[in-house]
């Protein structure tokens, strides 16, 4: 039972994310992969408040994975491991993402770039014209790493941690990606922070701090532990994660992208939790 409901709480929250990445590659897509100033979201209306929606959407259902995460550890009988988990988790999204990746239309630019955008003979080389070439999927591998690696510390910090606590402190991805951005980004407009957004990073890593260190809903400040530790490195993973997938966006179609990043980190989940080939995968 907790298994179905890890699945339901998981696959809305890989579709709304496909769909955002789709529609957010869509709309900047003429934008950085052309040096037209004259290019704007104009040509994709309504495509960017969509994407914030379906982010935010995102956000909503991810927020359920903590907790049902901690009712699969507390389970009667056998639970699921951390590594099973993030094994299920990850093959279950990789089905939505090729499905998703599958009621896109070839000539669609979510899922094919265009020939003015770097698309026709040089594209197809390296994946950038809808291809899958070796280029790709070096992309599509290191963000499955990152997001596999961010996963499999996510659920073993949890373990240890409470479900709110766990979340508190996973929250300082909000403060480490536009950290990271400044510094790796791979443009200038990339590397270019708002001031406003270090002011909500601030505001974000105050309340994040105080939260963490009252307790939370138990009450009383909570010693700094290992399990802490890895649940910001996991934090760590994510924002680099999704610093490399905006510079991905720049060359590969987002759709494809997306796709492309589920079937890695499932790979690289199934691999790593012994058995997992045969029981999950």
């Amino acid at each position: 039972m907790y298994r179905v409901g890890l699945c339901l709480a998981l696959l809305p929250a890989t579709a709304s994310l496909s769909v955002a990445v789709s529609q957010q590659g869509c709309a900047s897509r003429p934008r950085l992969r052309s040096h037209a100033i004259t290019a704007s979201l104009a040509d994709e209306p309504g495509a960017l408040p969509r994407a914030r929606l379906a982010l935010l959407g995102t956000s909503a259902l991810w927020s359920t994975y903590p907790t049902f995460a901690k009712l699969i550890f507390a389970a009667d009988g056998v639970a699921l491991t951390p590594t099973a988990i993030t094994a299920v988790r990850f093959a279950i999204m990789a089905i939505a993402g090729q499905f998703i990746l599958a009621q896109q239309p070839a000539s669609s630019s979510l899922g094919a770039a265009d020939s003015s955008s770097g698309g026709g003979a040089n594209g197809d080389a390296n994946g950038s014209g809808g291809g899958e070439g070796v280029g790709f999927w070096i992309a599509a591998t290191e963000l499955g790493m990152w997001g596999c690696a961010g996963t499999q510390l996510n659920s073993m910090a949890l373990l240890q941690l409470s479900a709110v606590r766990g979340t508190l402190l996973l929250a300082s991805v909000n403060i480490l990606t536009p950290l990271l951005q400044a510094c790796i980004g791979s443009s200038d407009e990339q590397r270019r922070v708002a001031p406003r957004t270090w002011a909500a990073c601030a505001l974000a890593l105050a309340s994040t701090a105080f939260a963490v260190q009252s307790g939370g809903a138990a009450g009383g400040a909570a010693a700094f532990s290992s399990a802490d530790a890895s649940m910001l490195t996991a934090a760590l993973c994510y924002a680099l994660q999704k610093v490399r997938l905006s510079t991905f966006a720049q060359t590969y179609p987002a759709a494809r992208l997306a796709a492309g990043r589920l079937r890695t980190q499932a790979a690289a989940a199934c691999s790593s939790e012994p058995g997992a080939n045969a029981t999950y995968c």
